[in-house]
């Protein structure tokens, strides 16, 4: 019994084996190559908007040229300072390009101004305005140094300060159905004391009313990794700057860079095929390219950051 029970058990394995093989043959089975191949890579395709700063000497004299080449390079959205932006609303519909983030004067969020003249708008109308023109995010710029408004930017309290001010400036761009979000740079990479300004910003910026637009050239030049600052601030980074730093560039906590050390995306030593295959899954939306200083036409560097960017495998 036991030999007839072992006989048909080899019988029903030689026949499985043998129609396992027909199957394959006739191509009716699975594929073992098939399963084990790894997804095919395709080159990065998001939208990509660019930073005007950029291009900034330009704009004054030559707009409409510029906007028009920017244009045909394959950008599709901006960014820019908002006075600036709402001059130009003509020439950025006439070429297809959205202002889909535009940059706010800091005194706005944190009172004062320069020499004491408070902005002529305050961010309740901007805001509003900025939505009309089909915006979707305010960018807080930068914390100037001396500080608008008072404070002493070397101080953490100064920091938990300005995350109450950042707080309430997002229940207004809320209201109006926008996002502000802060544009980092080097210094709130530096310890003071016991954290980072950077840290303290995480902790305390309501993620329901505000937002971050990591720049991954500041936070490489502090000798931080721009995956590992977004892996940790994933869902709150809709927005992202890539420029590269180029090589040899030493690491530091302020904004003291020279010309040089800005370079075209793909020249440098950041890391891009990482960085964009990580920013889908931290929630990132708008791809925005920037260069803030150039060695000649700033339209030239910009189209190779573009053509680098697309032939990226992600």
């Amino acid at each position: 019994m036991r030999e007839s029970r072992a006989s048909t058990r080899r019988g029903f394995l030689q026949w499985a084996t043998g129609a396992g093989l027909a199957a394959a043959a006739c191509g009716g089975g699975p594929d073992p190559a098939r399963e084990t191949a790894e997804p095919v890579a395709s080159t990065f395709s998001a939208p990509l908007g660019v930073e005007l700063y950029t291009v900034r000497n330009q704009l004054p004299d030559q707009a409409e040229e510029v906007l028009g080449r920017l244009a045909e390079i394959g950008f599709v959205e901006i960014e820019h300072q908002w006075n600036s932006v709402k001059t130009m609303l003509p020439l950025l519909k006439s070429a297809g390009l959205h202002p889909i983030s535009v940059a706010i004067d800091p005194a706005v969020v944190t009172g004062g101004g320069a020499a004491g003249v408070s902005s002529p708008e305050s961010l309740d109308e901007i805001a509003a305005q900025a939505k009309e023109a089909g915006a979707e995010y305010l960018m807080f710029p930068v914390i100037p140094s001396p500080i608008i408004g008072g404070g002493d930017r070397t101080h953490l309290d100064f920091y938990r300060e300005f995350a109450d001010k950042f707080n309430k400036a997002g229940e207004i761009a809320t209201k109006h159905g926008l996002r502000i979000c802060y544009h980092n740079h080097a210094f709130e990479f530096e310890p003071l004391g016991e954290q980072t300004p950077f840290e303290v910003m995480i902790e305390r910026f309501d993620p329901q009313l505000t937002a971050f637009e990591v720049d991954v050239f500041w936070v490489s030049i502090t000798g931080n990794n721009p995956v590992e600052i977004l892996k940790r601030l994933k869902g709150r980074v809709p927005m992202i700057h890539l420029k590269d730093l180029a090589k040899g560039a030493a690491s530091r906590y302020n904004q003291n860079v020279a010309p040089g050390e800005f370079s075209e995306v793909g020249s440098g030593t950041v890391d891009f095929a990482a960085i964009l295959r990580q920013a889908p899954d931290t929630g990132v939306k708008h791809y925005f390219v920037e260069q803030d200083q150039t060695p000649g036409d700033p339209v030239d560097s910009l189209r190779q950051s573009y053509k680098y960017l697309r032939s990226l495998e992600v």
